[in-house]
């Protein structure tokens, strides 16, 4: 049987405008349903929620970091300075890190860069902690207003920021409506948690 002898399709009529009006009417009336069922169940409420709770854990997180937060004082048994190859018009070298093991044998990093008074090898020292997580965040010396980031606190710093714009950016353009889009920030904000309370 040769292609000339072979059925061909009928040619397809396009739809009238008004076809396509009722189309695109019917489309949305079924998307619209389909949201409203999806609003009314235990999963867009709860993962709404959560995801809810974690924006504001990450911004607690970063407002402890620039604002006050729960202080605790330690006692260093040692200090260890790391300094830059610059010099101010004192000549007094800048500070890159300090590198403190208090009497426990914690070891605290604050990075400093700049240009301050060396601590003696036996000093009292401020950690701060975030409220909710109690996440070591900063820290500073005894009697001085100056705080400085603990190093091992930049992922947690990082994250905070970049989550809270990205769950900013899911609820300004509704995709927390999408079951695919909330369970895909759900488990972001779930292993992020996780991972802040396992460090």
């Amino acid at each position: 049987m040769n292609s000339g002898e072979r059925k061909k399709r009928p040619p397809r009529n396009p739809l009238s405008p008004e076809e396509v009006a009722e189309y695109v009417a019917f489309k949305k009336i079924k998307e619209e349903v389909k949201l409203q069922k999806f609003k009314k169940t235990y999963v867009y409420k709860y993962l709404n929620i959560f995801n809810v709770s974690c924006f504001f854990i990450y911004c607690e997180i970063l407002i402890c970091f620039y604002r006050p937060c729960h202080y605790q004082i330690h006692y260093s048994k040692n200090v260890v300075v790391d300094y830059r190859n610059e010099h101010n018009n004192f000549n007094q070298q800048k500070v890159a890190n300090i590198k403190i093991t208090d009497v426990n044998g914690n070891l605290y990093q604050l990075v400093i860069n700049d240009f301050i008074q060396i601590p003696d090898k036996y000093c009292a020292f401020t950690i701060g902690k975030d409220f909710i997580l109690q996440k070591e965040i900063k820290g500073g010396f005894f009697n001085d207003e100056k705080v400085f980031r603990l190093q091992r606190a930049e992922p947690f710093l990082f994250l905070s920021a970049f989550l809270i714009l990205l769950i900013c950016i899911v609820f300004i353009y509704n995709l927390n409506l999408e079951s695919h889009s909330l369970k895909s920030i759900s488990i972001i904000n779930s292993l992020t948690i996780f991972t802040f309370l396992m460090i």
